[in-house]
């Protein structure tokens, strides 16, 4: 990405806290700061810093030769400082505005030796070689070829060495509560530049390091190397099965290395008139674990309409954020999925009720991108008691490309959300799509998945795609998604009987005043709880049609039949 006139100044490869990704250089390791991409080489920004990983330097007495190639980005001279690490002085070097080969003298190495180099000006950095005069440790490279039961283990040659050492290993915590390697393979001789490991146990993490040996003589291991899958095959969506009015089983192909599948179920709609039509319409019904007092607490997760949330907690029929634990993660925030809110001139509104662990503040913000850069539109800040209250904001900027965030303001709090919606002004002949939800199987050998309750209304039209990928069962290595599957459109069934619609084959859930009403039930079972989980009203057997009043306001969640149903009383 980039060049070296124009650098990707957008995207940083190294931060204070990320390192460089393995993909970008020969050797996993290297960090910085203000480094970006120029076209095949490192661009480094005024004060900026590169660090290569840590290596052996201890051969020939400590002394050791730092060659690159450099030259000034903008034309001007500039210098570039190699320093051993910790050190405030070091070796600078002047740099042109061609490029120009260098070569520095070090000393002072030991078997875990770092060192860094500093711009002084715009400088274009490339060909980093490092000579100590005596046997190198190899460079490692990523894995390749990973399958549910091998890998290959690769690195770069070294000149005048015999042969090389392979290490192989997991981590695991001992009894002490310290982590140690657990070798699959340790001290294998190897000849070549590869390796084939065989007998892994699918799922757990593996990492590998290599050595050179010489004689009697055998290095320090290199670097090490996270073995994570290049890529994940997209598996083929199949025909969808067991149809109804109000859902399917969605099918697809297993792949090799897939822990888990992803099926994303999107709406999409065509207006025959002018109305307004709900992008998101959710009550969080299928959160049926938890309460306010004792929510469920994650880390991240996505929720219905495929909105993406960061320390997210879930309360009977109420989804939240929480931000009790800013200083271990991120702040609580939820994310929309990119939507196309252009219609109407580009007015929108989100909608939904809300209520606090304490009285707090809250910010709702909207985005379009201009490009590929998100740019910030509107912000509406908001108060949020501890009483549960109905809030609805008016935007307008609306794009093809936009999209909304919710995010907490303090620490401590926790705020519940309920029936969300977000809904545009549709014309006649106005067509627009949204994501439903993205379904997430747990086990590996199952490749179909059950969507239903799609909160759909005359006219939808439903599709689905679905995604592999590969997680390692600890944790500890980044997902590795694959791309989307073919997209299957469904058709759903219809009654076929006397031309009733799909809403008079299920019960129905209304509050009319200060009554609820429980319709078209067909002798199965009312029941009524609050959102701690306590039953305030059940009724064993309805036929028909069942009114009745509920003891005080507040959110509750009603079972009629084999269907639930949350109201707000």
């Amino acid at each position: 990405m980039g060049s070296e006139d124009a650098p990707d100044l957008q995207n940083p490869v190294a931060t204070e806290s990320s390192p460089i990704s393995s993909d970008l250089t020969n050797t996993p390791g290297w960090s910085g700061t203000l480094v970006y991409q120029a076209g095949g080489c490192a661009y480094i920004q005024m004060m900026g810093m590169l660090m290569p990983p840590v290596f052996d330097a201890s051969n020939n007495e400590g002394n050791y030769t730092v060659k690159f190639r450099a030259r000034s980005q903008d034309g001007s001279d500039c210098y570039v400082v190699v320093a051993g690490y910790g050190a405030y002085d070091g070796v600078t070097e002047t740099v042109g505005s061609e490029w120009s080969d260098h070569s520095v003298l070090m000393s002072g190495g030991s078997a875990a030796t770092m060192f860094y180099f500093l711009s002084i000006g715009n400088v274009l950095i490339d060909d980093i070689f490092v000579d100590d005069g005596g046997v190198s440790v190899p460079s490692p490279l990523s894995a390749t070829e990973f399958t549910s039961t091998s890998f290959k283990a690769n690195w770069l040659a070294v000149d005048n060495v015999d042969a090389y050492s392979l290490n192989v290993y997991t981590w695991v915590m001992d009894e002490e509560a310290k982590m140690t390697k657990k070798y699959l393979i340790q001290g294998a001789r190897v000849e070549d530049t590869s390796y084939t490991v065989t007998g892994i146990d699918f799922g757990t993490p593996y990492y590998y390091t290599v050595a050179s040996i010489k004689g009697d003589v055998v290095t320090a291991e290199s670097a090490q190397v996270t073995v994570v899958p290049e890529c994940v095959d997209a598996p083929v969506a199949d025909e969808a099965s067991v149809v109804t009015a109000t859902g399917f089983v969605g099918n697809w192909s297993s792949v090799d290395i897939a822990t888990k599948y992803y099926m994303t179920v999107s709406k999409y709609h065509k207006a025959q008139n002018t109305f307004r039509y709900k992008l998101l319409d959710t009550d969080y019904s299928r959160y049926t674990d938890g309460s306010i007092g004792q929510p469920v607490k994650e880390l991240a997760g996505i929720t219905d309409g495929d909105w993406t949330a960061n320390m997210p907690v879930y309360a009977n029929g109420m989804f939240g954020l929480n931000n009790q634990d800013p200083n271990l993660f991120k702040t609580a925030s939820m994310m929309s999925p990119v939507y196309d809110l252009s219609h109407d001139n580009g007015r929108f509104v989100l909608g939904f009720h809300a209520v606090g662990n304490k009285n707090l503040k809250a910010t709702v913000s909207t985005y379009k991108y201009v490009g590929d850069v998100p740019t910030l539109t509107a912000t509406k800040d908001f108060d949020v008691t501890t009483q549960l209250k109905e809030y609805s904001f008016d935007f307008d900027g609306g794009t093809e490309q936009s999209f909304i965030t919710i995010t907490l303001n303090e620490i401590g709090d926790i705020l519940y959300f309920d029936d969300m919606c977000v809904s545009v002004n549709l014309s006649e002949g106005d067509e627009v799509a949204a994501p439903v939800r993205t379904y997430e199987t747990i086990e590996t050998i199952e490749t179909s998945c059950m969507a239903d309750n799609l909160s759909l209304i005359s006219g939808d039209r439903i599709a689905y795609f679905v995604r592999a990928s590969y997680c390692d069962n600890k944790g500890y290595i980044p997902e590795v998604m694959s791309d989307m599957s073919n997209i299957v459109v469904v058709k759903l069934a219809t009654s076929g009987v006397d031309d009733l619609s799909a809403d008079m084959l299920v019960p129905t859930v209304s509050v009319s005043g200060d009554k609820v009403v429980v319709s078209n039930n067909k002798g199965g079972e009312v029941l009524v709880c609050g959102i701690d989980g306590r039953i305030v009203f059940s009724a064993p057997v309805v036929e028909s049609e069942l009114t009745f009043t509920l003891p005080m306001t507040g959110v509750y969640i009603i079972k009629a039949g084999n269907s639930t149903f949350k109201i707000v009383y």
